[in-house]
C-alpha cells in the first residue's frame, strides 16, 4: 500500500509526477489512489498470488488425460479449454473465489492506508472504529453486531459451494493409472504471454520494490541523476543496529512459520475427513473449519485477547499467543485439502488397504505424497499471509512479542 501511494498519489505521486511532465498537465493527478477504484485496484494485485498459489496446486494435480482425448477428438485448444478444463477445474476455481471475496472484505490495511484519506469506510475500518472511539471506552458489543452479518455471508457462500460439489466424482481425474502433467506449448502466442508476464510482474512487483528502496535511501523525491549524491544508507545501519528491529524480526518468522506448519497439518488432516469419510458431524465440521475465514482478523483479535487474559496460564503476551491465534484461518488449507482429495480416486487408498497398508501408513505412503504439491502450496500461502499480518499483531501485541 505504501509504494502504491508513493506511485499514485494524487500531487507528489512519481508515476503522476512523470504523466504531468509528459503530458503538459498541471495540478494533482490525473491518477489518484485514493478513489474506490484505487482501492480497488490495489487491493486486486495483492490477492493475485493468493487466487494463483490456490489455482496452481489444482492445476499440478490434473491429469492431462481429458484433454488428451478431447484433442484426439478434432477439439481445438480453445474449445477443450472451455468444455473440459473448465469443468474440471470448477471446485478449484471456487474456492479461491469465495476465499477471496470473504478475504477482501476483512482487509484492513489497504482500506486504512488507501481508503482514510478519501474517506472511504469499510467493513474492517468500521469495526477499527468502534474498538478505537475518538472519545469514551471501546463499544465492544456494536463491533461484534458489525461482524454478525459477515459471518452469515460467509456461512451462505459455504452452501452454495456445497452445493455446487455435492457429487465429488465428477472432478476425479487422477486416478490408480498412472499420469505425467504435460505443458502446452503455446505456439505464436508464447511470445505475447511472455511479454504480458513480464510486464505484470514488473509494474505490479519490481515497480513498487523500486520505489521502496529509493525511498529508504534518499527520502520522498523523484529519482534523478543529481538526486544520487544524497543516496545514503543511514536508514539501514539505523535498522540492523536496533535490537528489537532483530527480536522482532525473528519473533516474526517463528510465529509465521510455525502457525503456518500447524495449520497445513490440521488443514490436511480435516480435508481427508469432509473428502473421504462419513463421520457423523461432518457438515457442523466443515461449517466449523470454513467459518473461521468470515471471522474478520479485528474480531479475532479481540476475541483471543479476551479468552487469554482470563486463562489461568500466562499465554497472553508471548508469541505462542500468537501462533495459536494466526493458527484460526483453517479454512485455507481444508478447501485446498478436499479440492486435492476429490481430484484423486478412492482406489488408490483401496489398493493400500488391499495390500496391507494400515490407515496412517495408507496416509504416509499414499495421501501425503500425492498431496504434496497442495500442502506446500499452503505452508507457503500461510506463511506469506503470516509475515503481512498486522490487525492480529497490533492486537495481541506487547513489548515482550513484538512482531
Amino acid at each position: 500500500a505504501i509504494a502504491w501511494i508513493y506511485l499514485f498519489g494524487p500531487n507528489a505521486g512519481w508515476v503522476n509526477v512523470a504523466l504531468r511532465s509528459l503530458l503538459g498537465l498541471s495540478g494533482d493527478g490525473p491518477l489518484d489512489v485514493f478513489t474506490m477504484p484505487g482501492l480497488i485496484a490495489c487491493q486486486s494485485v495483492a490477492l493475485v498470488p493468493f487466487v494463483f498459489l490456490l489455482m496452481s496446486a489444482t492445476l499440478r494435480t490434473m491429469s492431462p488425460a481429458l484433454e488428451e482425448a478431447s484433442s484426439t477428438s478434432g477439439a481445438s485448444p480453445w474449445t477443450t479449454f472451455r468444455r473440459v478444463t473448465l469443468p474440471v477445474l470448477r471446485p478449484g476455481m471456487l474456492a479461491p473465489l469465495i476465499l477471496t471475496a470473504l478475504i477482501t472484505l476483512e482487509q484492513f490495511e489497504m482500506p486504512l492506508l488507501v481508503g482514510l484519506p478519501a474517506r472511504i469506510n469499510v467493513f474492517s475500518t468500521r469495526i477499527f472504529y468502534e474498538l478505537n472511539p475518538d472519545t469514551g471506552l471501546p463499544i465492544y458489543g456494536r463491533a461484534a453486531a458489525v461482524a454478525l452479518p459477515f459471518l452469515v455471508i460467509g456461512l451462505l457462500l459455504l452452501g452454495v459451494y456445497n452445493r455446487l460439489i455435492r457429487e465429488a466424482d465428477r472432478y476425479v481425474t487422477v486416478t490408480g493409472r498412472g499420469y505425467r502433467p504435460r505443458r502446452l506449448p503455446l505456439g505464436q502466442w508464447r511470445w505475447p504471454a511472455f511479454t504480458a508476464a513480464v510486464a505484470y510482474v514488473g509494474v505490479t512487483g519490481i515497480l513498487p520494490a523500486i520505489v521502496l528502496i529509493w525511498i529508504s535511501l534518499y527520502g520522498y523525491g523523484m529519482p534523478s541523476l543529481g538526486s544520487w549524491p544524497e543516496v545514503s544508507l543511514e536508514a539501514y545501519r539505523n535498522v540492523i543496529n536496533d535490537p528489537v528491529f532483530i527480536g522482532a524480526t525473528l519473533n516474526t518468522l517463528m510465529v509465521a512459520g510455525a502457525s503456518a506448519a500447524l495449520v497445513v497439518v490440521l488443514g490436511a488432516v480435516i480435508g481427508w475427513v469432509l473428502a473421504r469419510t462419513r463421520m457423523p458431524g461432518r457438515a457442523i465440521l466443515d461449517v466449523v473449519s470454513f467459518a473461521s475465514v468470515g471471522i474478520p482478523s479485528v474480531i479475532a483479535g479481540l476475541a483471543a485477547m479476551l479468552l487469554y487474559l482470563t486463562l489461568p496460564v500466562a499465554l497472553y503476551g508471548t508469541v505462542w499467543v500468537l501462533v495459536l491465534t494466526y493458527s484460526y484461518r483453517l479454512a485455507v488449507t481444508t478447501r485446498m485439502s478436499r479440492v486435492g482429495l476429490m481430484q484423486m480416486h478412492t482406489e488408490l487408498e483401496e489398493a493400500s488397504a488391499v495390500s496391507g497398508g494400515r490407515w496412517l501408513t495408507t496416509l504416509r505412503r499414499v495421501i501425503f505424497p500425492l498431496l504434496a504439491p497442495t500442502l506446500v502450496s499452503g505452508f507457503v500461502l500461510l506463511f506469506i499471509i503470516g509475515v503481512r499480518e498486522f490487525t492480529l499483531a497490533m492486537i495481541l501485541g506487547s513489548p515482550d512479542n513484538l512482531v
